[in-house]
């Protein structure tokens, strides 16, 4: 028996330096529940979808519900559908990383998110991927 897969609405804010509002609703592609001190945050991670307005680029949506402050619904952008995944999954974990709450996930701290770390140098950027979810 085949089940529907959920679905969100996101809005795009910003392509380029110019704004553009493109309602739609998503698909969701996968999803992770992590636990705060008293609530459950789930992260909802959308389908990647080309643009129509920008040719040859990509935004892959995604909504993490649960953080004190409210709902987060936006879009990471990609020259292709790979690179705004990567990228979306790269937006969770920073936003997750700056969350006030400390937030778990398997009762551990390693979210499995990537997230942006400061290289050898200044003026280089590392993304940092998990690679086990080990016990620490």
């Amino acid at each position: 028996m085949a089940t529907s897969r959920p679905t969100f609405h996101a809005v795009l804010a910003k392509v380029g330096a110019e704004l553009v509002t493109v309602a739609a609703d998503f698909t969701v592609i996968a999803s992770r529940t992590l636990t705060s001190a008293d609530r459950d945050v789930v992260v909802d991670l959308g389908a990647p979808v080309r643009m129509d307005s920008v040719p040859y680029d990509w935004f892959c949506p995604y909504r993490i519900t649960g953080l004190r402050g409210g709902a987060v619904e936006q879009s990471a952008y990609g020259i292709d559908a790979v690179q705004a995944l990567i990228l979306a999954l790269t937006h969770i974990g920073e936003r997750l990383s700056q969350a006030p709450d400390r937030i778990a996930f398997q009762d551990r701290a390693a979210l499995g998110f990537p997230v942006i770390g400061t290289g050898p140098t200044e003026n280089t950027w590392v993304i940092q991927l998990p690679l086990s979810v080990a016990p620490e």
